[in-house]
């Protein structure tokens, strides 16, 4: 007999998970979505009403369903859903990023039989097996660094503007249109989904809880045509990666976007892909890449998850030997393309000078906190980009 699932939500991935769900004759003999809760009533959808509530309670209290799947964008909302279904017994699985970066606290504190009920692969990475990765393969091998990109909507975006040397706007509307990138982009463009992503991936990687707003975070959002050409003319591309690190005593992390060398496996990995780079102790380097945007890619890891639970599987959950400080102190070297004079009295040292495009640009080393302080760092008119 099929097992009951509950849905919270019916936007892109939700209907993705549901297709995958029915049109499946392998998975529909295992599961079955027994109601969907919604917010709005009242839009026209191709399902059966009987099918559609509005009253989570009686979703997450029903004693037949055992999982219950968080599908919306609500990061508040999402968080007293799951901990009450986690309350009645139920399995959770999640893609809501925000809501898990927000709380990493809080799931840490929950029991190990509570934490493994509580699965959100789809949160980071769609169709990757980061997390799982992360946990069980690395359960006993010490990482050093995770690296990649991490949101698919800005590698689509930079990579239009490479190939076909479009502006940002028409390269971002072309991602809108695809359904890469929402109506209002500023998640994405900005930085503040890879720096959820990459709270989360700290976590699993270290068993350390580090905040997003605490990770120093800069979107494409100011790069242009000026900045295309400068990494053309090096024999560059541009991606926005995320990073995060750890020593004996620290651990750090950033979202920047990044001159990448065409010959590195970041600077191929073009469209919607991500990619994430995992160096450790006794392998050295290893790369996952995949799908890393679209609604029927994070829809495929939902239902991973959702078999997973069902499986009672288990993830390794790495010991945490004490709380590790922000390494605010890492040096990088940085290319700032500015309108007007900048301090450099935050660089430990300017490497080069020069103009692009009718712009000045400056080539410096400088620390994490330097950077993250610097009010230039802030000012909407000047590209930075690590080199």
């Amino acid at each position: 007999m099929a097992r009951k699932i509950g849905l919270v939500g019916f936007g892109c991935v939700a209907q993705g998970f549901y297709q995958l769900v029915v049109n499946n004759p392998l998975v529909r003999e295992q599961i079955e979505i027994k109601r969907i809760c919604i917010k709005h009533s009242d839009k026209p959808r191709a399902l059966s009403e009987d099918l559609f509530t509005t009253d989570i309670d009686s979703l997450v209290t029903d004693n037949e369903i055992e999982v219950v799947v968080e599908l919306i964008d609500d990061a508040s909302a999402a968080w007293d859903i799951i901990t009450t279904a986690l309350s009645e017994g139920k399995a959770v699985v999640s893609a809501n990023k925000k809501m898990i970066a927000e709380n990493l606290r809080n799931l840490q504190r929950f029991p190990h039989e509570i934490q493994n009920k509580f699965h959100y692969e789809a949160a980071v990475g769609a169709c990757i097996p980061l997390l799982k990765t992360l946990d069980n393969h690395y359960g006993y091998e010490p990482i050093s660094k995770v690296e990649g990109i991490i949101n698919g909507s800005t590698n689509y975006i930079l990579g239009r503007m490479f190939a076909d040397r479009v502006s940002f706007e028409e390269a971002l509307g072309q991602a809108q249109d695809l359904g890469y990138a929402e109506s209002d982009p500023k998640l994405d463009i900005e930085g503040f989904d890879a720096s959820h992503k990459l709270s989360i991936i700290l976590f699993h990687a270290f068993n350390q809880v580090c905040k997003p707003e605490d990770i120093l975070r800069i979107g494409i959002d100011r790069i242009d045509s000026t900045d295309v050409d400068f990494a053309v003319k090096n024999q560059k591309t541009i991606k926005l990666t995320a990073c995060c690190f750890r020593n004996e005593s620290s651990i750090g992390a950033f979202c920047l976007p990044r001159f990448v060398n065409l010959t590195e496996h970041l600077g191929r990995t073009e469209d919607a892909y991500n990619a994430v780079e995992i160096s450790s102790v006794n392998t050295d380097k290893q790369l996952l890449l995949g799908k890393g945007a679209g609604g029927e890619a994070t829809a495929m890891a939902v239902l991973a998850d959702v078999m997973s639970v069902l499986d009672n599987q288990q993830r390794m959950i790495k010991p945490q030997h004490g709380e590790l400080s922000l390494n605010d102190g890492q040096e990088i070297d940085i290319y700032v393309r500015h309108q007007q004079n900048i301090d450099t009295s935050s660089f430990t040292e300017i490497l080069d000078m020069g103009s692009a495009g009718g712009d000045q640009f400056l080539i410096g080393r400088i620390s994490l906190k330097a950077l993250k302080k610097s009010p230039w760092a802030r000012h909407t008119g000047n590209s930075i980009i690590m080199i």
